[in-house]
């Protein structure tokens, strides 16, 4: 029996117990998680399966926020989950993973080219992040404790990884990381002063969906987190980052539909370019926790290691038109 067959067979067991008309198929975009979508007559969802983690309160804490974020009047959908026939939202697998069960929102993934849209939603949905609370424990600090990105990965194991990397390949970007990983310890009194509020954590475009000429859905806050307010931006950005050429007018126009609910101090404009290195930094960390924890490969982990160098560079070379975009849409001038 295959893994989809037997993970649609508790799907059956744990939903739908009485119906016969129930089938799944694997969804074929995603890294941290298994995701299929799940099909009961006419209805339509999705299932997740966490993969990063079997301990039951960072889900929690996700779920809460979308509770949360249920009671404002978005023009977007964000996930709904369902319950179970147990009454619970959670559901533990055979093999102890935990499963959760999402209504489906309609649409595809956008194009770049609906920056202005994607900056918009980002914008919007940042303010309404910044009028939650819950009182479940987030999962995350915030995105400058690198050390605590990913449990398996401490401050002296990425050191010595970044001293001696794995293929020689690896040793010019390995090096260059790490002078730039101690460069962001030492910021990191900076980044704890900026205005902090809960972010999504991983607004890029592959979590959007687009539906009818709009953005209709925001998807997988699982990362979701207090954290500097402007990482949202940031993460946003990093979208468009890898295109050099065209990564100007790409800018401008997420960061005109960002500024349509959003603004920023000076400070965290100023601290752009640091917060998209620093983000980019913690997805490595991130994914070389996963090969740590054989949930991951060992080449993603050298993907990212050698495209936070390439992004860096580029980075350079762009900051100055990122500061004066940021400060003539976003600063707040109040």
């Amino acid at each position: 029996m295959d893994k989809l067959h037997t993970v649609e067979v508790e799907i059956r067991n744990a939903y739908f117990k009485e119906r016969q008309d129930v089938s799944t198929k694997p969804v074929s975009f995603g890294v941290n998680n298994t995701t299929c979508y799940v099909f009961a007559g006419e209805d339509r969802y999705v299932f997740r399966i966490y993969d990063n983690r079997r301990d039951e309160q960072p889900i929690l804490f996700e779920l809460a926020v979308l509770n949360a974020l249920k009671q404002q009047d978005l023009s977007f959908e964000i996930p709904v989950p369902v319950h179970n026939q147990d009454g619970q939202l959670l559901t533990r697998l055979g093999n102890g993973q935990i499963g959760v069960l999402f209504h489906c929102i309609p649409g595809e993934r956008p194009q770049a080219e609906e920056a202005y849209l994607f900056g918009r939603a980002a914008g919007e949905l940042s303010l309404a992040l910044s009028t939650v609370q819950v009182s479940e424990k987030p999962p995350y600090r915030g995105s400058y404790h690198l050390h605590e990105v990913h449990p398996l990965v401490s401050k002296e194991m990425l050191h010595d990884i970044l001293t001696q990397p794995w293929e020689t390949k690896d040793v010019e970007a390995a090096n260059f990381m790490l002078k730039e990983l101690i460069a962001m310890e030492e910021l990191k009194p900076a980044f704890s002063r900026l205005p902090h509020q809960l972010v999504h954590g991983d607004l890029a475009l592959s979590n959007l969906l687009w539906n009818d000429g709009r953005i209709s859905g925001v998807l997988d806050f699982e990362f979701c987190s207090p954290d500097v307010r402007a990482m949202e931006l940031a993460v946003g950005l990093m979208s468009y980052a890898h295109e050099e050429s065209s990564f100007s007018n790409y800018a401008e126009s997420f960061i005109s539909g960002y500024s349509e609910h959003a603004s920023l101090t000076n400070d965290e404009i100023c601290m752009i370019p640091d917060l998209i290195k620093l983000r980019y930094m913690g997805s490595f960390i991130h994914h070389l926790g996963r090969y740590t924890a054989k949930v991951g490969s060992l080449e993603a982990a050298q993907k990212r290691l050698h495209q936070f160098q390439q992004l860096s560079e580029k980075l350079n070379r762009m900051e100055d038109t990122l500061l004066k975009l940021c400060s003539i849409h976003l600063l707040n001038r109040s």
